[in-house]
């Protein structure tokens, strides 16, 4: 092995190593081509670890932001077949499948989301002013059809200011928010904001339906499938949406006369931020007779049973 020659004994590294390893360094260690080849298996299963250990962050990450709104129509009456990734951050993990069976209404679905035939001669861009107590006041109507509004309540959209959201929950039934609101004087109403993903594209307010919702979602993080949630603070919350009248089966929030706001289709969050809404700003006030229909207050026997313990 004097001067540096290489004894006839040991072989000579494969052609495709020779420009890349010299036969020898100075510190008198010896390359081989197996132990470059193991060296390269390890390397190169240390980064497909490593890769796989940085998507799988990135993914985490991707599904704990704000939740996506579906804006397609799921064809479905009772069926289940929704992916996680479109629902699963409006609601508690527990909870999915305890919602996910279900995602379009049956009672007067088309009334309440707008795929009857009325709903596109309402105009909400000129919503009238009122109030829980004025809503309150009109008389129960009899039960309307599953296609046909109920005038004038129906045939409006109403903006309604600085009222608290005293409890909320995701429907297990329609997959709708149930929003019990309170003026502060201790009349209540009921505001619905629908899934979008279980409406018909066709609804002329599935854009305005779909904003309300993520905006709902955003700022009410925890959101449980069928159990009612009561924010831990005050909550203040002006909206805009078409009047609808249900039928009274003890709900939690509802009008002694069981009228609604639903859908919502505008939503601000905190005292008077209505002021920042054109269309709740700018909106003109309703006397009892243009917003009931006919003069006097509801009777007793327009009441609902009420039971807030649903």
């Amino acid at each position: 092995m004097a001067g540096g020659s290489t004894p006839s004994s040991i072989k000579k590294p494969p052609a495709v190593f020779a420009r890349r390893i010299p036969p020898r360094r100075r510190d008198g260690w010896e390359h081989s081509p197996g132990s470059l080849r193991r060296s390269c298996a390890v390397a190169f299963a240390t980064a497909f670890v490593l890769a796989g250990c940085t998507a799988s962050m990135h993914s985490r990450a991707a599904t704990s932001s704000e939740v996506p709104i579906s804006a397609s129509f799921e064809k479905q009456r009772g069926g289940g077949g929704h992916s996680r990734a479109d629902r699963g951050h409006e609601y508690d993990t527990a909870d999915q499948s305890r919602c996910r069976e279900h995602c379009q209404g049956v009672e007067r679905w088309e009334v309440k989301v707008g795929l009857d035939a009325g709903a596109s001669a309402i105009d909400v861009a000129a919503a009238r002013l009122t109030s829980i107590h004025d809503f309150a006041s009109c008389h129960s109507p009899l039960r309307g059809s599953s296609s046909t509004r109920i005038a004038p309540i129906e045939t409006r959209a109403y903006v309604i200011r600085d009222v608290e959201v005293t409890a909320y929950k995701l429907e297990g039934n329609d997959e709708d928010f149930h929003l019990a609101i309170d003026d502060g004087a201790g009349e209540t109403m009921i505001a619905e904001i629908p899934r979008t993903g279980c409406v018909d594209p066709r609804s002329p307010w599935t854009q305005r339906m779909t904003t309300v919702r993520a905006a709902f979602v955003g700022h009410f993080r925890r959101t449980p499938c069928d159990r009612f949630v009561e924010p831990a603070q005050e909550e203040i919350v002006s909206i805009m949406g078409v009047g609808f009248f249900d039928r009274c089966h003890g709900q939690r929030g509802v009008a002694p006369n069981a009228v609604e706001i639903h859908p919502v289709l505008a939503i601000c969050f905190g005292r008077e931020c209505w002021r920042r809404v054109p269309e709740m700003s700018g909106a003109a006030s309703i006397t009892d007779a243009q917003l009931c229909g006919r003069p006097g207050r509801r009777t007793g026997s327009d009441r609902c049973g009420i039971d807030d313990d649903e």
